[in-house]
């Protein structure tokens, strides 16, 4: 009996002297770690940065979101040649050619890579260059050249810049990305040059886009008024990446391929994907038509007969004409000398080609004089989807998919 309490009392003993051992150890990382200078640490980051940056072959690639509400994504490659030379290429606009330039690590309020002298990085913060957007006076692109270091993730360096915190991830490049960046730029021109409007099913929901794209912007708005549905758009060498990332049932796409012969853009684990909608009707051109029984029904005929004296009272000198113009994502109401606008989209209807959806935008030329004419605006939207009847080149019969005494005529 007695041995066994010896034994035991042998045991915590051991047990007892393992644990100081072991906390001693743990005293002395953390102590260690204190007894280093604020220089010190800051040194260490910065090598810890620097090796990262020149420890890729063929150098990082990112898609730059300098605002996802507004304006899209922006490719770079960047080629850390040396501890103060970078070769950059981007996409921004259409100078593929790789560039050399300088940058340095430095302190912000953290670890701070720095571009220091221009490439095309800079083109995004130049306030010299033109308004992207109206309320954009100033700033540019919204783009940064100084970029915080928060570790690495994934095999990805994670940045925020230090402008407006815009979180930015180096991914590894390949030799590939060098050699075919004009794959970036074919992505961007098959996008750009398509029919503009973006589709994709979520839990049984269709939800519809406008997609804006040009040199600046790359970005698809929400048709039915979500705006929170609403993403920027990136271009790979082998699709689309877009911020923020699309939620299905809690699994989260951001990264696409383009399936050409789908005309759809699908996510790595084929489950979810993104389609390029083809309109049953070329609406990038202007069509004529007009509240008159040969051209309208007699719904529209007897909005526009309502509106009409309203518009006339308050400007007699520029009476509202019954001619009108769809196309070229406007409605255009000629009011004497001169005309009002309103943005519309007018897209194909996923999984039904012979379909046309109209969508109302945002207010255009001389609207916020012209407010009563929104129930005409408003008559053409809420009949949307309308069936597509191509009598010939120049004309087309529209007859709405929910109302078939609905029914208008457009002629070029």
């Amino acid at each position: 009996m007695i041995k066994k309490h010896i034994t035991k009392i042998r045991v915590l003993l051991a047990l007892f002297t393992l644990s100081l051992f072991i906390t001693s150890c743990n005293e002395n990382k953390e102590e260690e770690l204190f007894n280093q200078s604020p220089t010190e640490r800051m040194n260490q980051r910065e090598k810890e940065l620097r090796d990262l940056l020149l420890s890729s072959e063929h150098g990082w690639k990112t898609v730059y979101f300098t605002d996802n509400n507004n304006l899209g994504g922006y490719t770079f490659l960047f080629d850390f040649l040396d501890e103060s030379r970078v070769r950059t290429i981007g996409n921004f606009n259409n100078n593929i050619s790789p560039v050399e330039s300088e940058y340095t690590i430095g302190l912000n309020t953290t670890t701070t890579l720095i571009f220091t002298t221009k490439s095309e990085l800079h083109e995004l913060s130049d306030s010299g260059n033109s308004a992207p957007l109206p309320n954009f006076g100033g700033s540019g692109y919204k783009g940064d050249f100084n970029f915080m270091y928060y570790g690495v993730e994934n095999d990805e360096i994670v940045f925020r810049t230090s402008r407006d915190f815009v979180e930015v991830r180096f991914k590894k490049a390949t030799a590939e990305d060098w050699t075919d960046f004009q794959k970036y730029q074919d992505m961007k021109d098959f996008l750009n040059s398509s029919s503009g409007h973006l589709a994709y099913e979520n839990n049984g929901t269709v939800h519809n886009f406008s997609y804006i794209g040009n040199d600046e912007i790359r970005f698809a708005t929400n048709l039915e008024g979500n705006s929170s549905l609403n993403f920027g758009v990136g271009f790979t060498s082998s699709g689309i990446e877009i911020s923020p990332a699309i939620d299905v049932n809690g699994t989260k796409y951001s990264e696409f391929t383009l399936n050409e012969t789908e005309n759809k853009y699908t996510s790595a684990d084929g489950s979810f994907s993104i389609s390029i909608v083809s309109s049953p009707i070329d609406m990038t051109v202007t069509w004529t038509t007009a509240a008159r029984p040969a051209f309208s029904n007699q719904e529209f005929i007897d909005t526009f007969n309502t509106v009409k004296p309203i518009h006339d009272s308050l400007f007699p000198s520029f009476p509202l004409n019954d001619i009108y113009l769809l196309g070229e994502g406007e409605i255009t109401f000629l009011i004497g000398s001169t005309s009002g606008v309103h943005g519309m989209s007018f897209s194909g209807v996923l999984g039904n080609k012979d379909l046309l959806a109209i969508g109302k935008l945002a207010p255009g030329r001389n609207w916020s004089l012209l407010p009563h004419l929104n129930p005409l605006v408003d008559l053409l939207v809420n009949k949307s989807p309308y069936k597509v009847q191509l009598i010939n080149p120049d004309t087309a019969i529209l007859t709405s998919d929910g109302d078939p005494n609905f029914v208008f005529t457009i002629v070029k």
